[in-house]
């Protein structure tokens, strides 16, 4: 009997039982109270402006011969996990206006964004501490590579569809006991061991940084400027899916542990929420931090070229 965290991406409205646990009920609660609160309008606007926005950067990148490399390639991950969300947020709002006998899974499509944009900011983090520290060593020329970092995007979404999969169903076969232990599990395994690995090489690549200010001319002038920005353009992007993502994932992990809890309903309904302004937010600061970009519409892709060499 399919319960509504089934890993399934699609939802057949007949096929729900009334023996699904509280938790799916909670999310299912979540889901329409938020629709409820957040005028379609809203809805509309994050998803039109959401998807221009991400479609500009893919294409822009895409087709750009000087904006593709290492960094844009995780750039671009973040960027299909928001056109994900969006799609996801797109189809809720025919769903209520249409009333379609299906629906996609928004606890599956919500897990699987998350973990994957946790894991690619961990392994852009790993490149940037290698470019900027180890520029020498043999993990810094590899990930210099764009096909090393395609390798690496496909490697980390599928690891995310895997894990999402096991993870929600281990949600349906356990009872409300085991479902606080799984979720805790989890959440230390793609948010609190990722943002320590994330912190830890982000302070080391900021000491070496302020370190070398100190050498000689030659050896700063060793230190390409484009790394230093796509370095700060990581802790911006960082510091962005962490406030808008992070806190639907630990709400729910707190309700999980004591479903007691006294208004972890609209907690988690405002989380929801946010999470959606994360599809706008990144595009943003890869925007406004990313000077190239700004100008890839103006320029010719021969004079892009020449103004990137």
């Amino acid at each position: 009997m399919r319960g509504y965290l089934d890993y399934d991406v699609w939802h057949d409205k007949n096929e729900w039982s009334i023996d699904d646990t509280e938790t799916n009920r909670l999310n299912e609660y979540v889901r329409s109270k938020a629709a409820r609160e957040s005028p379609a309008a809203a809805n509309l606007a994050v998803v039109i402006g959401g998807s221009f926005l991400s479609l500009s950067l893919l294409l822009g990148i895409v087709l750009n011969p000087s904006l593709r490399s290492g960094p844009s390639c995780y750039v671009l991950s973040l960027l299909i996990s928001n056109l994900v969300l969006l799609f996801t947020t797109s189809m809720e709002m025919l769903n209520d206006l249409y009333d379609m006998p299906f629906e996609p899974n928004v606890d599956y499509v919500i897990c699987v964004t998350f973990e994957a944009s946790i894991l690619t900011l961990g392994v852009f983090s790993v490149d940037r501490y290698a470019s900027l520290c180890q520029p020498s060593s043999t993990i810094a020329i590899s990930m210099r590579k764009t096909s090393t970092a395609v390798k690496s995007v496909l490697t980390i979404w599928s690891m995310a569809a895997i894990l999402t999969s096991m993870e929600l169903n281990l949600y349906y076969e356990f009872g409300n006991i085991s479902v606080a232990v799984i979720s805790l599990l989890f959440t230390l395994i793609f948010l609190g061991l990722p943002l320590i690995v994330i912190v830890m090489l982000c302070c080391l690549t900021i000491l070496n940084l302020c370190r070398s200010r100190k050498e000689p001319p030659e050896v700063c002038a060793s230190t390409r400027r484009r790394d230093v920005e796509d370095f700060f353009r990581l802790v911006l992007l960082t510091t962005g899916i962490l406030l808008t993502m992070a806190p639907y994932r630990i709400v729910q992990l707190v309700y999980r542990i004591d479903p007691r809890i006294p208004c972890e309903l609209e907690n988690t309904s405002v989380c929801y929420t946010i999470l959606k302004m994360s599809t706008v937010i990144t595009p943003i600061i890869y925007v406004a931090t990313y000077c190239g970009f700004r100008t890839v519409y103006a320029l010719s892709p021969s004079s892009s070229l020449e103004d990137a060499t």
